[in-house]
């Protein structure tokens, strides 16, 4: 849910209902993900770069507590569109190690 909604673009014209059934949201994780990672605008909702940052770097959390303290975030970095150096610095931001893997140069 989290890569759908960096997905939306900075500035979206949509309720919490209609971006809940947009994506198959569940209620409570629609409303929560607004009220976290968005801000309201006239026209519905807006991510500034603070709010964009705060959900780059929970995506990181997770990442991390699913690989069990390690991961690759190369993958991620393709999904969310980044290059995989600002996303080793968001990894660095919540106290990650980086380290190449072994093999690679």
């Amino acid at each position: 849910f989290l890569i759908l909604f960096h997905a939306l673009p900075s500035r979206f014209n949509k309720t919490k209902q209609s971006l809940q059934e947009e994506l198959g949201l569940p209620h409570q994780v629609a409303g929560r993900l607004l009220s976290l990672f968005a801000e309201p605008s006239e026209r519905g909702f807006s991510k500034p770069q603070g709010c964009k940052d705060k959900l780059i770097l929970a995506l990181c959390v997770v990442t991390v507590l699913f690989g069990r303290f390690e991961t690759s975030f190369e993958l991620l970095a393709q999904d969310l569109k980044i290059h995989p150096d600002k996303l080793c610095a968001y990894y660095k931001e919540i106290g990650c190690v980086v380290t190449k893997p072994k093999g690679k140069l």
